[in-house]
């Protein structure tokens, strides 16, 4: 049986034939010479371009067989959401050159990383989110808190004013520096209690000169200056508290010895040679003018008890008829009580 072989043609430019103008098996060709083609009816009724621009040269290619492909344009490389056409190299470096290299990128936005676990200890990127959590104390605005109850910051002084002190909340309440080695607490909007460079606490006026406040300086016992020492509003010493070997001394506007607290007697003294005036004893006599009390009570000079009756002792004054408690003198003034 012969084969017979129908060829049609046109030479129309980009002319195609269409389904109606084939029998299937028949072959069309354009001989235009702008559009040279060839085309051919299949089986099923389409018109199939064998030849030409745009026509098949095979099966088209998938993941998992060769075919043929078609170049993605440099839009569908970038969009990336084409799963038919093929990026080619110059395309891809375009890609390629946007992404930030490993060795120092330069990034820009905000670049996010995975969160480490708490106590993480490796070169894994940190967080702003993982320094949070390990962070002991946070900052809102101006404000320095600890993150745990009960925990406090501690501040190692230098030759200039301390470092990183200033009010916090309440900006008239809080600790601050207000000098060269200075450290003060303010409430009110003013200066409470202020520590100078030489170990002096002074506690009054908002001023960071402790001379002219009323305040207390606290020193090593002992040592000049005292262990306890109160001055008035210009700056004067007016009280010194002081411990020693014999007990606990006070005395006031800068006088000797008006209080002496010892182990054994009690003294007190008035003057600027603070010179004895009371004496408690240690077995409870109380000697005025006299260092030595020989009675519960001893006094000694001019008592201005003119009537006070004149005994040579205690036995003498019991025998004259005083009982125990009342008062008589001696021949030398000294006014004693009976016992």
């Amino acid at each position: 049986m012969a084969i017979k072989i129908k060829l049609k043609h046109s030479s129309t430019a980009n002319k195609a034939p269409l389904p109606s103008d084939l029998d299937a098996g028949e072959l069309a060709l354009n001989t235009n010479a702008a559009s040279p083609a060839a085309y051919i009816k299949d089986s099923a009724g389409n018109i199939v371009k064998l030849a030409g621009a745009g026509a098949i040269g095979g099966t088209a290619a998938t993941e998992t067989a060769a075919g043929i492909v078609e170049l993605a344009t440099a839009a569908e490389t970038t969009t990336g959401t084409d799963a038919t056409r093929a990026v080619h190299p110059a395309g891809l470096k375009v890609e390629l050159d946007k992404k930030a290299p490993l060795d120092s990128p330069a990034l820009t936005g905000t670049p996010t990383a995975p969160t480490a676990a708490a106590g993480t200890n490796t070169t894994q990127l940190a967080t702003t989110a993982f320094v949070a959590a390990a962070a002991d104390w946070t900052r809102t605005g101006t404000t320095l808190a600890p993150k745990t109850a009960g925990d406090v910051v501690t501040v190692s002084a230098g030759t200039a004013a301390l470092p990183g002190l200033t009010p916090v909340g309440d900006p008239n309440t809080g600790i601050y520096s207000p000098g060269a080695d200075q450290l003060a607490i303010s409430t009110g909007g003013a200066g409470r209690v202020f520590i100078d460079p030489s170990g002096n606490v002074g506690v009054g006026t908002g001023t960071t000169n402790l001379t002219g406040l009323k305040r207390v300086d606290i020193g090593e016992a002992g040592v000049s200056g005292g262990l306890l020492t109160l001055r008035s509003a210009g700056g004067a010493q007016e009280a010194n508290i002081s411990a020693g070997a014999i007990g606990l001394s006070v005395t006031t506007n800068s006088y000797a010895t008006p209080l002496n607290v010892k182990t054994s007697d009690v003294v007190v003294g008035t003057g600027s040679s603070g010179a004895e005036r009371l004496r408690i004893t240690s077995d409870g006599k109380v000697g005025i003018g006299t260092s030595t009390p020989t009675a519960t009570l001893t006094v000694k000079g001019n008592a201005n008890i003119a009537t006070t009756p004149v005994y040579a002792d205690n036995t003498a004054a019991l025998a004259g008829g005083l009982v125990a408690g009342d008062i008589y003198r001696k021949a030398d003034g000294t006014l004693m009580i009976t016992f």
